[in-house]
């Protein structure tokens, strides 16, 4: 699915949301909605920086239950199967947690991420297959509980492009909301902190090797008042979806230079109409404006990302159910 494949910073996560999430169910629902009319069932994106000769792709999603699968498929609208091309498959255990995330199934450049877990559902390793370049990388956690905060180390064991280990350390706080992270065996290091309301507040990086220095802060300019959010990240990265490395594998997602953003975002969606973002300080300084549409249901039809409040958008994302 074109550049979208991205890390995807984590933000705050509402409690009522947490709730839900510990509950186990026998089909991949959403932890906090077993309504799948809430769901969306095509996503119409349009990016002309990334693809000026086809700016406008319209995604289809297929929900298997029976089968525990959810399917993304890039929709050709000259016919009027809105199943052409499968271009990432999600598959889930009977308790509602992703196993497995393949993209581009079935063709010769496939990547295939398979997860193992333990009787609790904890992920005991993921593997990374790139079939095009013939390699498989394993990644390896283990659990450190506080009685505020829960500390994943992973041991990646790497296969390209230079055999060897890469370890990475992250800090969730009870509410399952990152507050750090450690990456490269600790040469650059990413704090977060939230404000008031549980939203991501500032986001920094230092990095002594890689020159992966910067602040990312946000500003929610208005309320939405009641809770209003979208459910498809949940439903796409099953129940521990809050996890950095699970949260890799979703395609939607909208990037700086120096910070991701999930057009459908299960987080801010419900704390504000319009999110600023300052990337970088001085004549680096840059302004993103996003902006949330809702229907009656108050679910989230439309996501736009402008340079001005109000200017036209760069990227728009419109959700169809």
């Amino acid at each position: 699915m074109k550049k979208y494949f991205s890390l995807l910073v984590t933000v705050g996560l509402s409690s009522f949301i947490l709730f839900s999430c510990s509950k186990k169910d026998s089909s991949p629902v959403p932890p906090v909605d077993t309504n799948t009319a809430r769901l969306p069932k095509q996503i119409i994106l349009t990016d002309p920086i990334a693809d000026p000769l086809t700016p406008t792709k319209n995604y289809s999603i297929k929900y298997d239950t029976n089968n525990y699968t959810i399917g993304i498929y890039l929709d050709d609208l000259t016919n009027s199967n809105p199943y052409d091309k499968l271009t990432q498959e999600f598959k889930y255990n009977t308790s509602g947690y992703l196993i497995s995330n393949h993209i581009s199934p079935g063709q010769p450049e496939a990547i295939e991420y398979e997860i193992n877990r333990s009787a609790d559902n904890k992920i005991v390793w993921i593997s990374h297959t790139d079939n095009l370049n013939n390699t498989k990388d394993t990644a390896f956690f283990t659990y450190e509980t506080f009685p505020d905060s829960l500390r994943i180390h992973i041991d990646k064991h790497l296969a390209s492009p230079v055999p060897g280990n890469e370890i990475s350390l992250y800090t969730y706080n009870n509410l399952n909301r990152i507050t750090r992270a450690e990456f490269y065996n600790g040469e650059t290091i990413r704090n977060y902190t939230y404000n008031a309301n549980g939203s991501l507040n500032v986001k920094s990086s230092q990095s002594s090797n890689t020159g992966d220095n910067y602040t990312v802060s946000l500003t929610y300019t208005s309320s939405t008042g009641a809770l209003k959010y979208d459910s498809l990240k949940m439903e796409l990265l099953g129940k521990d979806f809050f996890l950095d490395d699970i949260n890799e594998f979703y395609p939607f997602v909208y990037k700086t230079l120096v910070f991701t953003y999930s057009l459908s975002d299960p987080y801010d969606i419900s704390k504000s109409q319009e999110v600023i973002i300052f990337p970088g300080s001085g004549s680096n300084k840059q302004y993103y404006f996003l902006s949330q549409e809702h229907n009656t249901r108050s679910l989230l039809t439309k996501m736009n990302v402008a340079e001005t409040l109000g200017g036209t958008p760069l990227i728009t994302m419109q959700l169809v159910y």
